[in-house]
C-alpha cells in the first residue's frame, strides 16, 4: 500500500510537470513561428457558414430544441520547408439558442484546434496537437451535448539498428450536458501514456506495448487507473521450428462511491513447435502458461496462482489415420487453501475415410478412440481413467445450380459414448443439418444459411440441446444509383439438463440482430439529392460482469436499436441536410429531427 501511495504521488507530480512542459512547448512553437513568417509557405484556407436546427424528444422528458449558427475557418501552411514544419488549424464561432420548455439558454462557443507536424520525412517525426470541440457546433444529429478539450503529442523514432518506437501522450477533458434530452452534467478527465516498440535481431522479433491510463469522473464510478504491459517475443529458426512467448502484466484500480477494488494480473504464455524430417508427418508442440492474480476490495485481499505444462505429439500413421499423445501438468496455488496439482495423459486416434460419390452427393465416415488418465497428486486420490469412442457419418453436396448460384447441403450424425472408473457414463447422439445458398450476379450478392443441431445425452445425467440458426446477407446494386445491403441473424436455442441431485433444469431463448441500409443517389431524378436509410435491431446486449473490462464501462452508452434517415442535397458550394433519427438506449426511446444549411468558401 505504501508503494502504491508513493507511486501515485510521483505520478501526479510528474503529470503536473508534463502539463506545464507540453503547454509551454505548444505556446513556444506558435510564438517562434511569428518572426519567421517571411519563410512561411502559401496559406491554404477554407471554411463554411452553417445554420442548424435540432428537435429532440425522449420518453418522459421535456422536448428540447436548438438553433445554432456557426462560422468555421480552416487553414494549413508550412515553415522553412514542408518537411520541416507543417501547421494545420481551424477556428469556429457558434451562437447557440435553445433548451426545453422548463430551461432555455443561449451561449457563444469558441472551438478549434492546432496541429503541428515537425520533420515528417525524417526518422523522428513529432506531432503536437490541441483542440477544443463542442458537439453543438458540429454537424450531425447528436443526442448528447458534449464539449471536449484534447491535447498531446506523438514522438516516433525509426532506425534500422534499434527498431521502431512511438511515444504518445493524450490529455482529454469531456463534459456532457444533455443525454437524450435529460439535463445531466458529467465530467471526465482522461490521461493516457502509450509506448510501442518493435525490434528485430537476427531470427528474433520483439514487440512491446505499454499503456498508463488515469480516468476520473464525477459519477458513481469516480476513478480508474490502469497500467498494462505486454511483451511478445518470436524466434523462428526455420519453417520446422519456432518459439513464441507473451508476457502480460496489468495493474488496475477502480473507485466507486463506497467501493475500492484493485487487481494485479501477471500471465506468461509460451509455445513452441517442432516438425522433424520423418518418413511420415510428425508435429511436436509444447506450451506453458503461468498466471497470477492478486485482487482486493475495501481492505480484503486474495491471490491465486497457477501453472500448467502441456506437451503433445501428432503422428500421421497413414493418409487417413492420425495418432495424438498429450501430457499435461497443472498446478494451482490459492492463497487460502492447499496447493492442487494434476497430471493428465491422453492418447487419441482419429480416422476419416475417403469420400464416396453418391450421384451429386458425397459420403464419408470416421471415428475417434481415446483413453486418458488423470490423477490429483496433492490429495492422494486414486487415478481416474476414462475412455471415449465416437463414430460419425455424413453426406454433403456442394455445387452450382445455375449461373452464379451455389448450393451447399450437409447432414452429419455422430454417436459417442464416454465412461470412467468412477462409474460415470454418458451416451450421446448428435444430428447436424445445414443448408446454404450463395448467389452472385453482377455487382449484387445474396447469401442465406439455415442450420439446426440436436444433441441428446443419457447416462449418469440426461440432457438435451437444440439450436437453430438463420443467417442472411444481401448486397444489391438495384440500379446504377440505388443500392441495398443488409444482414439478419436469428437464433433459437433450447436446453434441458439434470443437476447432481437429479433436479431438472430447462430453458429456451430467441435472439436476433439485423443491420439494413438503403442508399439512393439523385433521388426523384434531382441531381445531387442523396438519401440514406439505416436500421439496426438487436434483441439484447452482450454484457460482461468483469468491471475491469474497458468495454463494460461504456456498454450502457450504446444504442441497442436505431433507425436513421438522412437526406442530403448539394448545389455548388451550398449543402443542405435533413436527418430523422429514432433510437432506443437502455429502454428509453428518443427521436431527433436535424436540419443543416451550410455554405462553403475558400479553397475547399
Amino acid at each position: 500500500m505504501l508503494k502504491q501511495g508513493v507511486g501515485k504521488f510521483v505520478w501526479r507530480y510528474e503529470r503536473e510537470q508534463v502539463h506545464d512542459s507540453v503547454a509551454a512547448v505548444l505556446a513556444g512553437l506558435i510564438l517562434f513561428a511569428t518572426p519567421v513568417a517571411a519563410q512561411m509557405g502559401p496559406v491554404q484556407h477554407s471554411g463554411y457558414l452553417e445554420y442548424n436546427y435540432r428537435l429532440s424528444q425522449a420518453d418522459q422528458v421535456p422536448r428540447s430544441t436548438s438553433h445554432n449558427g456557426t462560422w468555421r475557418m480552416q487553414a494549413r501552411t508550412w515553415f522553412w520547408r514542408p518537411y520541416i514544419l507543417r501547421m494545420f488549424g481551424d477556428l469556429g464561432l457558434t451562437q447557440t439558442n435553445g433548451g426545453t420548455s422548463r430551461d432555455s439558454e443561449s451561449s457563444t462557443l469558441v472551438t478549434g484546434g492546432l496541429n503541428a507536424l515537425a520533420f515528417s520525412r525524417s526518422r523522428f517525426p513529432l506531432r503536437l496537437y490541441f483542440e477544443q470541440r463542442d458537439s453543438r457546433s458540429e454537424s450531425g444529429p447528436i443526442d448528447s451535448d458534449l464539449s471536449s478539450r484534447n491535447w498531446g503529442f506523438a514522438q516516433q523514432l525509426s532506425t534500422d539498428k534499434v527498431g521502431n518506437y512511438i511515444l504518445e501522450y493524450r490529455n482529454s477533458d469531456v463534459e456532457s450536458l444533455y443525454i437524450d434530452g435529460i439535463r445531466d452534467l458529467r465530467k471526465t478527465n482522461l490521461e493516457l501514456w502509450s509506448l510501442t516498440a518493435s525490434a528485430n535481431s537476427g531470427r528474433n522479433q520483439v514487440d512491446f506495448t505499454g499503456n498508463l491510463r488515469d480516468l476520473e469522473r464525477n459519477t458513481t464510478l469516480r476513478a480508474e487507473d490502469r497500467l498494462t504491459l505486454n511483451l511478445r517475443h518470436r524466434f523462428r529458426h526455420s519453417s520446422r521450428f519456432y518459439i513464441e512467448d507473451t508476457t502480460f502484466f496489468s495493474d488496475d484500480s477502480i473507485s466507486y462511491d463506497s467501493l475500492d477494488r484493485t487487481r494485479q494480473l501477471f500471465q506468461f504464455n509460451g509455445r513452441s513447435q517442432w516438425v522433424p524430417q520423418t518418413k511420415r508427418p510428425l508435429r511436436v508442440t509444447g506450451s506453458m502458461v503461468v498466471r497470477s492474480i492478486e485482487s482486493g476490495s475495501n481492505g480484503f485481499e486474495s491471490s491465486m496462482s497457477s501453472a500448467s505444462l502441456l506437451g503433445s505429439a501428432v503422428y500421421q500413421a497413414t493418409r487417413r489415420l492420425n495418432v495424438a499423445v498429450n501430457v499435461a501438468l497443472v498446478n494451482s496455488m490459492p492463497e487460502d487453501g492447499p496447493d492442487s496439482s494434476s497430471v493428465l495423459q491422453r492418447v487419441r486416434t482419429t480416422y476419416r475415410s475417403d469420400f464416396i460419390d453418391l450421384g451429386e452427393f458425397r459420403y464419408d465416415w470416421g471415428g475417434t478412440a481415446e483413453i486418458g488418465n488423470r490423477r490429483q497428486r496433492s490429495h492422494g486420490e486414486d487415478a481416474v481413467q476414462d475412455g471415449l469412442l465416437s463414430l460419425y457419418h455424413g453426406i454433403s453436396r456442394n455445387g452450382f445450380i445455375g449461373v452464379g448460384r451455389q448450393l451447399s447441403l450437409s447432414f452429419t450424425q455422430r454417436a459417442s459414448t464416454r465412461a470412467d472408473t468412477l462409474d460415470r457414463r454418458e451416451h450421446s447422439l448428435n444430428h447436424t443439418l445445414a443448408a446454404s445458398l450463395n448467389q452472385q450476379k453482377g455487382r449484387s450478392s445474396n447469401y442465406i444459411r439455415l442450420s439446426a443441431t440436436d444433441r441428446r445425452a443419457t447416462g449418469t445425467r440426461e440432457s438435451t440441446f437444440q439450436l437453430v440458426t438463420l443467417q442472411a446477407a444481401s448486397r444489391m446494386q438495384v440500379t446504377r444509383k440505388r443500392s441495398f445491403s443488409g444482414s439478419v441473424n436469428v437464433q433459437y436455442s433450447s436446453n434441458s439438463s439434470e443437476s447432481e441431485d437429479q433436479e431438472r433444469m430447462s430453458g429456451s431463448a430467441v435472439s436476433y440482430g439485423a443491420n439494413l441500409s438503403y442508399n439512393e443517389r439523385d433521388l426523384f431524378g434531382v441531381r445531387n439529392l442523396d438519401f440514406l436509410s439505416e436500421l439496426r435491431l438487436l434483441s439484447s446486449e452482450f454484457r460482461n460482469d468483469d468491471m475491469f473490462d474497458e468495454a463494460t464501462l461504456v456498454l450502457d452508452e450504446r444504442d441497442t436499436n436505431f433507425w436513421r434517415n438522412r437526406l442530403m442535397y448539394r448545389v455548388g458550394l451550398l449543402q443542405l441536410q435533413l436527418t430523422l433519427n429514432t433510437s432506443e438506449l437502455n429502454g428509453t426511446r428518443s427521436s431527433t429531427i436535424y436540419l443543416s444549411i451550410r455554405r462553403y468558401y475558400g479553397d475547399a
